[in-house]
């Protein structure tokens, strides 16, 4: 296992960097990671990622958990927001045919009601 270090940034200070361990391939600046801090774990945002250089303190013990991958959650509300477009077409198509129902089922037993549903459907 090859360390890596990477420094990284807290939203609630993003012009303070801290460093960490990681053992994770290819991080890229800007990706969300979760790091292991005194505080517990957090989500950091990626600053740099490499080798030690000498800048880098010798003491750093704490790691990067994982990279957080947002892609199944974009999924899951792009299918949410899908679900709930075809269930409003549904129940817009629903009421039409309820409607003509309804109609169809009154003219059955009014002549007049049946005469002007006639003429309704033939407009």
């Amino acid at each position: 296992m090859t360390k890596k270090y990477v420094s990284v940034f807290f939203d609630e200070n993003p012009f303070k960097s801290y460093q960490f361990l990681t053992d994770i391939q290819d991080l890229e600046r800007g990706e969300e990671v979760v790091v292991d801090t005194r505080n517990g774990l957090k989500v950091a945002t990626v600053e740099g990622y490499g080798e030690r250089n000498h800048s880098i303190p010798m003491n750093i013990m704490k790691w990067v958990v994982q990279r957080i991958d947002l892609d199944a959650h974009k999924l899951r509300l792009e299918k949410e927001a899908r679900r709930e477009e075809l269930r409003l077409k549904l129940e817009e198509r629903r009421k039409e045919i309820e409607e003509i129902q309804i109609y169809e089922l009154l003219a059955k037993e009014d002549p007049s009601m049946k005469e002007i549903l006639d003429e309704f459907k033939g407009i």
